[in-house]
């Protein structure tokens, strides 16, 4: 695993108006499934389901955690600020 180089640490509001901390690293973006699944107001009956699915579907489909994200988030029932 690389170290990530020049990691600054942010608070930011999502675009759904939740706060999200995440580490910004050459133009990346890394952050917990717990903070994605707030961001992106993924129902409470389904956090667990979203948060440890998105290793599951990296190592299933042999991905990124970036494209296991997107795979995930396909499949969630409209969010409010995403389409």
């Amino acid at each position: 695993m690389n170290s990530l180089k020049n990691a600054q640490l942010m608070n930011e509001i999502s675009p759904t108006g939740k706060p999200m901390r995440y580490l910004l690293s050459e133009g990346k973006i890394f952050a917990s499934a717990r903070s994605w699944s707030s961001a992106l107001k993924v129902p409470s009956n389904m956090r667990d389901w979203f948060e440890s699915g998105l290793g599951r579907v990296a190592i299933m489909k042999k991905i990124t955690l970036v494209e296991a994200l997107k795979e995930v988030i396909k499949v969630l029932p409209f969010i409010d600020g995403l389409q």
